[in-house]
């Protein structure tokens, strides 16, 4: 490709066809109701080449273009699982936390060339994402009987959420393509490191944010004490 203006960096699983250079949604992502120590290093491995490591390779194949051009619009897809860990689901929150302080990283890097970055988050929109076992959700080859009552419940909320999720992908899909170029409701807006998506998302990130402040106030104290003695 030769000149590259947006891309919407969706982790599309590479086995399946090449990565597109843009998009909206792609509902090829992996999640999996698991406790972590079930997991086998592939699974974790595989899991993470699915919701970064595809984000990583479709970068290197189109940064170069827009470094050229100088311009261009990197939009990532993260998760309303990268603020918080959802037991049985903790690789999955992990991926997704991971790709977006990676994607801050990038912004500061990318800036200079005029390339503007953001890490799209969105919360629980109504796809068939939840809808039954494999393909997007993935369950753990080795089952630990004593853990099985955690990974149940996430996975019976999860099974009792689909198809009443609060997202409207049309709605979700729209926002994207008018944040990413400016136009419409986002006209004059500029784009943040963490473009959240969803009522729900708002809350979930808003509850995270006072969680953390909260431990941090509780802990400062203590935590301030481990400085050099000459620090000031």
């Amino acid at each position: 490709m030769d000149e590259v203006d947006h891309l919407v960096n969706d982790g599309v699983r590479l086995k399946f066809g090449s990565p597109r250079a843009c998009g909206a949604y792609n509902e090829e992502l992996c999640t999996s109701a698991e406790i972590d120590n079930e997991l086998s290093d592939e699974e974790v491995k595989t899991h993470f080449d699915v919701n970064v490591f595809g984000q990583f390779r479709v970068l290197r194949a189109v940064l170069p273009s827009m470094r050229a051009q100088r311009s261009g619009v990197v939009a990532n897809l993260g998760s309303i699982g990268g603020w918080s860990g959802v037991p049985a689901a903790g690789l999955y929150c992990a991926s997704k936390a991971a790709i977006a302080i990676y994607t801050e990283a990038l912004r500061g890097k990318l800036a200079e060339f005029g390339i503007q970055t953001t890490c799209i988050e969105p919360g629980y929109f109504r796809t068939n994402f939840l809808v039954g076992d494999g393909g997007n959700k993935v369950r753990a080859k080795v089952r630990i009987e004593e853990l099985e009552s955690v990974t149940k419940r996430t996975g019976e909320a999860l099974k009792q959420y689909n198809q009443r999720q609060p997202g409207d992908p049309a709605k979700g899909a729209r926002l994207i393509v008018e944040a990413l170029t400016g136009t419409g409701l986002c006209r004059k807006r500029s784009l943040p490191s963490r473009l959240a998506l969803g009522s729900d998302v708002v809350r979930a990130i808003g509850a995270a944010i006072e969680r953390n402040h909260e431990g941090l106030h509780l802990w400062k104290d203590l935590v301030a004490t481990t400085d050099c003695d000459d620090v000031q």
